[in-house]
């Protein structure tokens, strides 16, 4: 009795310590859901060459690791029934799963329908008390956006059962569909919430998806070169943006030079979205913001960050007629540092290119935060009102090229964060809730939505996936 119980305590141990160490890729965790009919790709990282033996309660199977370390197996198809357990083991490492049904698995994505929350609905209260269902299974990716693919998830990204404290926060559009299906076909289904609000199409395909486009070239270009080195990537998408603004605002050409005479521009408050001024209620588009400084002999010899806030949209900072930076964010703040020898003694010229592609726009947050904060601690505020000029609307331009690393309004991040870590997991099919965010462009979306249905079925390994 008391070697059994050594044993025992041994093997324990050994699972327990296997959660230092997945040997299963991170969309596997106690709880899942397993596409039913279908043979059960399950996948992870072990050592380079290491043998793999995985048992699925009586199924078995085995895999070798690659050169880099990735494996993967497929265990015969199942139907609905009892829980099952997942074991997976690697030279002395063991990872053991369990409470994993078999039935049906959803993945739902897209922007802000999708990802509204069950508890912020009408009946909110009430669907969320009721949403106790152990053949229910809920799994949310959460927010990730990344310049290149990654096979991993945030850790509280795992599988749940649905309970109000589990379904509150996961998509009410996704939650209710999956309901109906389980009262419809009455095996367990399994939901996953891979959303993002406000998001465009083209960040949930895959870099092989657009590239097969011909037109996203360029974005996913910079998008390498921004993988590899920030500056590099940032130093490219301003130069996209330069040539832009060079063919749909040539009159602007001498705006950002220090020597141009803005006094017949308007006046526009330095705290406040452009909407609040009239005659811009409604403006979208780009416009230009002018304001100045003097500065002593003293404090021009100092190094200094040129503090904007944030900008809505889309901003090309200018001091002195020269560029210092280009950032994109509605949140963002704007905090540039300046070259040795930007500022000089006397008159020093702010110039700003700021593009707005909707909602709020232009330069907002509190006056007294933008300036040129100097390296000896002092501070030359900008003042509290800047001097604009309308450029041109967005109607007219269409919309600028957006930096193809930043998440919801990128080239491929979204799937690169979210997408990739789930592929090839098993799944029934795909509920997709999305389009807003590409409202200026449906010709474009006519192709693009074709494109990312076959760039999901490939990697899900499903040419049939509704």
């Amino acid at each position: 009795m008391k070697r059994l119980l050594l044993i025992a305590s041994a093997l324990s141990a050994l699972a327990s310590g296997a959660s230092a160490q997945a040997l299963l890729a991170p969309v596997f965790s106690d709880h899942a859901v397993l596409q039913r009919g279908q043979p059960i790709r399950v996948w992870g990282q072990v050592k380079p060459g290491a043998a793999v033996a995985i048992d699925l309660s009586g199924q078995t199977a085995t895999a070798t690791a690659d050169a880099d370390g990735r494996w993967s197996a497929a265990l015969p198809a199942r139907e609905p029934g009892p829980a099952l357990s997942l074991t997976v083991q690697s030279g002395g490492q063991v990872q053991a799963l369990t409470d994993l049904l078999v039935g049906d698995v959803w993945l739902c994505s897209g922007q802000s329908n999708m990802e509204m929350p069950l508890r912020r609905i009408l009946s909110g209260e009430y669907e969320v008390a009721a949403a106790g269902d152990a053949n229910i299974r809920l799994l949310q990716t959460g927010r990730t956006s990344l310049p290149a693919p990654t096979s991993a998830l945030p850790k509280e990204a795992v599988w749940q059962v649905s309970t109000p404290q589990s379904a509150g926060n996961f998509s009410a559009a996704c939650y209710f569909m999956g309901r109906d299906i389980k009262k419809t076909t009455g095996v367990p289904v399994g939901l996953i919430d891979a959303t993002w609000g406000g998001s465009p199409i083209q960040d949930w395909i895959s870099r092989e998806g657009l590239a097969a486009l011909k037109t996203y070239d360029e974005g996913l270009s910079v998008l390498a070169d921004y993988a590899r080195s920030k500056e590099l990537g940032m130093a490219r998408w301003s130069g996209m943006l330069d040539r832009w603004a060079a063919r749909n605002e040539p009159q602007a050409k001498a705006w950002s030079q220090s020597d141009f005479d803005d006094r017949a521009w308007g006046s526009l408050p330095a705290e406040n979205f452009w909407e609040n001024t009239a005659g811009l209620e409604t403006f979208d588009g780009t416009i230009w913001l002018r304001a100045e400084v003097t500065l002593t002999a003293q404090q021009a010899t100092q190094g200094a960050v040129l503090a904007l806030g944030p900008i809505d949209d889309i901003d090309t900072t200018y001091l002195n007629g020269k560029p210092v930076g280009s950032q994109e964010g509605w949140n963002a703040p704007r905090n540039y540092r300046l070259a040795n020898g930007a500022l000089k003694a006397g008159r020093n010229v702010v110039a700003i290119r700021a593009i707005d592609a909707g909602g709020g726009g232009g330069a907002w947050g509190p006056a007294a935060e933008k300036g040129f904060r100097l390296d000896d601690g002092s501070f030359v505020p900008l003042g509290t009102a800047w001097r604009y000029k309308v450029s041109s609307r967005l109607a007219a331009t269409g919309l600028p090229p957006h930096a193809p690393w930043l998440g919801a309004s990128g080239l491929s991040t979204l799937h690169n964060g979210m997408i990739a870590p789930l592929a090839p997991y098993g799944l029934k099919g795909f509920a997709w809730y999305q389009g807003e965010a590409n409202v200026t462009e449906a010709p474009e979306y006519a192709r693009l939505m074709p494109a990312l249905i076959a760039d999901w079925r490939r990697e899900f390994q499903g040419a049939d996936l509704p």
